[in-house]
Parts: C-alpha cells; structure tokens; sequence
C-alpha cells in the first residue's frame, strides 16, 4: 500500500519514557511556532519539572502535550476543561495497550508438534499440535486496546492518539482520532535508573528476533503498512538518538 503521510513542521521535544530529556525539553522551547512535548511517566521526583514545564506551556498556542500516564493526562484534561491550558492533549504510545510482542506473528506460522508434561511424574504427556489463532485472538492481537477507549478520550479533550509498530498488521479501521505511528517498534520500557551513562544497553535477542536497546527502552524493527488514518510518523529509535524528528518521506 501507499500513502503519503501530512506531517507538519514541528518541533518534537522530550521523550516517552525518558525523563532526563523531558528536562532538557524545558531548557529548549523554543520562543514560537508549533511544538510537541512528550511527558514520561510523571513520578513523584518527576512531578515539581513536569508540573512547571506544563505550567509554562498552558498559554503557548500551537502547542502539544504528549502524556504517557493517565493521572498526568486526567490532570490536563481537568486544566482544558477550566480554561487553565490552551495546549492540545496527546494520549502517549505508553498508554496504547498494543500486543508488540515481535514473536507473535510466529503464531500464525504451522508449528511441529510436541510433547507437552502437564504435571505429576505419574500424568501421562500430551500432544501438542498447532491451530491456527481465531478470528477472534487475532483481532484482540491487532486491535491496540486504546481503541475502546476513543470516546473517553474525546471527553477528555484528548485530540490525537499515538501509536507504535506492532508485530500484527493494524486494523483497517482507525480509532476516530487522528493518530501518529512511533517508530521503531515499542517492546517495553524499564523505570529510570537516574543514570543516563548506564541506560542503554546491549541489543536483545528475541527468538530470531533482535531487540535494539536505546535509552530505557526495547525497540525492534518491523514491517510497517500504514493505514490511510495514520497522518504522522515520529521516528524516536533507529539512529534518531539524541533528538526526535517527524518523518518527511512520502510512505
């Protein structure tokens, strides 16, 4: 399929699970135009540089607030609804609810059979053997659980949803908010160590599968179909280290 992906201009501070760059976004906002923030999970120790950071944005026009938790992004809901805050809300790939597991898709792959011990030394083994996944698992396995909450979302004031790669195709049909695909691939996320010399680490194998270690956390590279309601793509891995940056490539 082709696509070509609307990506505005932007800049895109912060990051989704790392909150040593939510600090340095503070330090780099720059004076006008449209921007993007991305907010970590706001912990405890996080909460006074989150609250100022949001705090310094509420009358900035154009801006975006990507949250990563739900108390941060039920907080700016409560802002929007008060007339406290202008920025639009993001709900944040950390919140989409996808099955990204890259061994999934392994599943729909005929399997050899074996034996499987059910228990006690005295229970007889049983034969596995390979079924292919019901419609039913495969659409749970497809659909990003975020999906069912779209009209919450809404009454949140939230304008936008992202999402990330995932090992099964994404549905045809989008969640009715816009969305932007975060690639690579997220696999998952490790809490902050607070020590941004040791975070990343060495590359992962997953079956036959490598996983790509890069800040605090797991990303893989997967084939990508974007779908026609998928109208940004923001490349936060894969060489894309020490700043994010929106796609621009015709898709």
């Amino acid at each position: 399929m082709h696509a070509t992906a609307i990506i505005p201009e932007r800049t895109v501070l912060g990051h989704c699970s790392c909150p040593g760059l939510l600090l340095e976004a503070a330090k780099a906002i720059p004076e006008e135009g449209p921007v993007t923030v991305m907010v970590p999970p706001v912990t405890p120790d996080l909460e006074p540089a989150a609250g100022a950071l949001i705090c310094r944005l509420k009358n900035r026009p154009d801006t975006e607030l990507s949250l990563n938790d739900w108390g941060t992004l039920t907080c700016c809901s409560r802002m929007k609804k008060e007339g406290a805050l202008r920025a639009d809300l993001t709900a944040g790939v950390l919140l989409s609810g996808q099955d990204t597991d890259p061994l999934l898709s392994s599943f729909y792959h005929p399997q050899p059979a074996g034996l499987v011990y059910a228990g006690g030394e005295e229970d007889a083994p049983l034969k596995a053997v390979w079924a292919p996944p019901s419609k039913t698992l495969t659409r749970h396995w497809r659909t990003p659980s975020i999906f069912a909450l779209a009209e919450l979302l809404k009454q949140l004031g939230v304008s936008r949803i992202e999402l990330s790669g995932q090992a099964l195709p994404l549905p045809e049909e989008g969640p009715g908010l816009p969305v932007t695909l975060i690639r690579e691939a997220v696999v998952s996320i490790f809490p902050c160590r607070h020590d941004c010399r040791t975070c990343s680490g060495p590359d992962i194998r997953r079956g036959h599968v490598m996983l790509h270690h890069e800040r605090n956390m797991l990303f893989v590279s997967l084939p990508e179909e974007i779908r026609p309601w998928i109208d940004r793509v923001l490349t936060i891995a894969g060489g894309c280290k020490d700043e994010l940056q929106y796609d621009h490539t015709d898709l």
